[in-house]
This record gives structure tokens, sequence and C-alpha cells, in this order.
């Protein structure tokens, strides 16, 4: 809520700022900050300023709903939204931005095939957000699953029907349980929403597997902080969900951090072992790296900006969304 108000505010700044000469606005990033502008944008100019909106995507993924698409409770084509039909006269390009010529105010780009190019602008907004770092904990990136694209959602989703199927065939009790059992690392907003999907499809799907019992199967939450939901800065919510949490049967493990993923188990730090047939990553976002070629003031690894937005020392530049440390005005 605080990053879409921020945004808010930044529609009306950037329009403030685009002037009868500006000529052209470039939107580094097709998420929903991205998105948003470039849709307030054609209301606030008018044709004779040109928006372009560069995204490695061609399609917008509404992210909140990934987690229900992994438990199967909508398609997941539900979760995504191509990205031209969103927007009315602001040219979206397939392309990532790899670098920003400063002396000609030019941003260059290379789409999926290897084709390249550039823009001028008069107006350069960074929206990009963040991406997905899994190197923090050994065996993160090649043993957990990720939640941050429609590929990362199915193919959990896949892969928790597939652990159904290989335990209704197993004949060993323990490794029954080791493959239904599901740890999520992390237990801020997408954690709790992954493990409470996942554990709604195991209780739906279980009753079609008569060989194996419910309570075989797990769903574990890994919390390194003294409390779940650590976003909501209020204690009190945070205990309501930790309880809702537990009467649904998922654990949920306080002040327990992995330090090491292995093929079919976290190791934490304490030395305690947990046998699990599916991991899940909810932590590790990072600065994204088009964001850290910029050579512009950072800040808690976002560009540090002007109350208005404007990246700070520039006057053209603006950041918004996950790209973005905005100080509150």
């Amino acid at each position: 809520m605080k990053a879409m108000s921020a945004i808010q505010n930044q529609f009306q700044a950037a329009a403030n700022s685009t002037t009868a000469s500006s000529k052209r606005i470039v939107i580094v990033g097709g998420g929903f900050a991205g998105v948003t502008l470039a849709q307030r944008l054609e209301r606030l100019t008018g044709d004779d300023t040109e928006i372009v909106l560069l995204s490695g995507e061609n399609h917008l993924v509404f992210s909140p709903l990934l987690a229900e698409a992994v438990g199967r409770e909508i398609s997941p084509l539900h979760v995504i939204v191509p990205g031209r039909q969103m927007v009315r006269r602001t040219q979206w390009l397939t392309a990532r931005a790899t670098e920003v010529e400063w002396p000609a105010n030019r941003v260059h780009y290379v789409s999926s095939g290897g084709e390249r190019g550039s823009l001028s602008f008069d107006h350069l907004v960074i929206a990009c957000g963040s991406v997905v770092d899994l190197s923090t904990v050994p065996g993160l990136a090649a043993y957990a699953y990720p939640l941050k694209t429609l590929g990362d959602a199915t193919f959990l989703g896949n892969d928790l029907i597939g652990r159904l199927e290989e335990a209704a065939v197993k004949t060993d009790s323990a490794e029954r349980r080791r493959l239904l059992t599901v740890v999520v690392i992390g237990g801020g907003f997408s954690g709790v929403e992954v493990a409470g999907a996942i554990n709604d499809l195991l209780s739906r799907a279980l009753r079609y597997y008569p060989q194996l019992n419910r309570r075989e199967a797990r769903v574990i939450v890994l919390q390194r902080d003294a409390r779940i939901l650590p976003e909501l800065h209020a204690d009190s919510l945070s205990q309501f969900a930790l309880k809702k949490l537990r009467a649904r049967g998922i654990e949920v493990r306080l002040q327990a951090e992995a330090s090491e993923v292995s093929a079919g188990c976290v190791l934490l730090k304490g030395g305690e072992r947990i046998e699990s047939g599916t991991i899940v990553c909810t932590v590790g976002n990072a600065t994204n790296p088009f964001v850290r070629s910029l050579g512009l003031p950072l800040e808690r690894g976002r560009l540090k900006t002007d109350p208005d937005m404007r990246v700070s020392g520039c006057r053209n530049v603006w950041a918004i969304g996950n790209s973005a440390c905005v100080p509150n005005a």
C-alpha cells in the first residue's frame, strides 16, 4: 500500500515536469509501478508526448495471485495480462534495458532475440523492481523453488502433484513422509500466502489418494525473525496470523534459519535437519543489476530519491516502486 501510494504522488510529479519541449518519456519496467504510471501519463499528457515502456516480458504478472495459482485455486492464465492490452497509446517494447548513456540522454536495450537498439529520452523512469538472489544460502538456487514468475508458480504446482503421485506408490513410510513435507523459507507475505495455498491444495488432493494419510503431509514455514509478517509493523496482527496458520495445521518455526539446502533436505542453523520433498524460497530479493549499473546514488539497494521521486541529483530521472527508496514527504 505504501508503494502504491508513493506511485500516485509520482504520477503528478512526472506530469508537471513534462513541459511542452518534452517529447518522450521512457519507462523501464512493466510491473505494477511501470504500467500504472504509463496509464496515468496517457491521461495527463497530450499526443505530442510519446510514452515508451521497456519490459523484458510482454505481459504483466499479477504477483499477489501467484500463491493461488500454485494451489490450483485459479488458472495460471488468470495471473497474467497482456501488456499491450493495459495501455492505449504507450509503445510497449519487449526488451531489456542494458545501459544508459547519460550525456546523450539515451537508454540502450536488447530483445530476447538479441536485437539491440536505443532510445533518446526527455524523462527516464526506473521501475524495474528487484530480482531474486538465491545465493544467500548454499544450495538454495539448485534445490528450492522461487515464486516470482508465472513459470515458478506452474512448476511448483506441478511438483506438488508429482510428489503426491510418488508418495502413493512408496511402501516406506519415512520416504512417504519426506515426499509429503513442504518447507517454505520465509515468513513474510509471500511465504505465508504460498504456505496456506499449498496446505489447502494438499488437503483437497489427498482424498483422491487413499494410500496416503493426511497426517503424513506437512507444511513447515521457517521464519528467522521472532514473528511472521514483519511488514505489518503490528505484533498483534502477526500473532493473529500465526494463530490462524497453526490452527490449519501449518507448522511455523520462529527464529529458525536455513543454513544449507540439498536435494531432499533443509539444514537449519543449530544443526537440525528437515527432510523435505519440496522446498520453496520466498526470501532473497536483491537490487536489479540494471539499477546497479546506472551509477546513481543508492540507499539500501534502491535508488535514492527526493520526496517527489526524482532521483537525487538528477533533473529528468525518476524512480518508483521497488527500485526506489523514497523519503516520507
